[in-house]
């Protein structure tokens, strides 16, 4: 089990071409939920997405554990957005 101080952090500004690079590794496929999708890339469409804590995680090899709705909707508006980014958390955290 990773330890917390193998875990990082940051504020960071996510392109569509950052997001769409996350999203092709993502840890384990489920349903994204398509009402949020389409409610996150409205707010980043109009520049109004608010930094509010969610994190997009991944885990220590890079892979993508939690964020796919936002990172959909950041490619799907073609508008950057703002967001907590955490690195370097077990995968076995989201299984």
């Amino acid at each position: 089990m990773d330890s917390l101080d193998e875990i990082a952090w940051e504020i960071a500004e996510i392109t569509p071409s950052a997001a769409a690079e996350m999203l092709g590794n993502v840890h384990a496929s489920g349903h994204v939920d398509q009402l949020a999708l389409a409610a996150f890339g409205k707010d980043m469409s109009a520049g109004q997405w608010v930094l509010n804590g969610a994190p997009i995680v991944l885990s220590s090899d890079g892979s993508l554990l939690d964020g796919r709705a936002r990172l959909h909707a950041c490619v799907k508006s073609g508008a950057p957005f703002q967001t907590l980014v955490v690195k370097g958390v077990s995968s076995s955290a989201f299984e």
